[in-house]
């Protein structure tokens, strides 16, 4: 007759059960992909959302500093290019010409409106237009 430990017995199958199958780290990879997955598609849409945000603030930005101009100059501005260089050697509005390309590195518009002007951008893709006016 054998007789075996008990703690023996349970340390053994401990021994053989301490690491994790192939189809268990499978599983848990799948998860945390499809999660990854999910995560990924609302970042980008908040992302996208963001971007809108920055062109509308600097849009309105812009035009102030277009009737900053006019106070300073005595005249509107023709572009947004003319916030970035000043005539006659004066200080200019705007010191970046970065400050006049919006989220999607197209350069901002202007025009003319009844109250002043009115800087504006299209968002590729969407159409979206975001202006100063808004």
């Amino acid at each position: 007759m054998i007789l075996h430990n008990n703690k023996q017995m349970t340390y053994e199958k401990a021994l053989r059960r301490a690491a994790f199958t192939l189809m268990e780290i499978l599983v848990v990879v799948a998860i945390i992909v499809a999660l990854a997955g999910v995560g990924g598609f609302f970042l980008i849409g908040q992302l996208n959302q963001s971007k809108g945000d920055v062109a509308k603030l600097q849009c309105k930005e812009l035009a102030k500093a277009c009737e900053t101009f006019y106070v300073r100059y005595g005249q509107m501005p023709s572009s947004l290019g003319d916030l970035t260089a000043a005539p006659n050697g004066m200080t200019p509005i705007l010191k970046d010409q970065k400050a006049i390309i919006d989220p999607w590195n197209n350069p901002y518009q202007m025009q003319m409106g009844p109250t002043g002007p009115i800087v504006f951008t299209t968002e590729p893709g969407t159409g979206r237009t975001f202006s100063s006016a808004d």
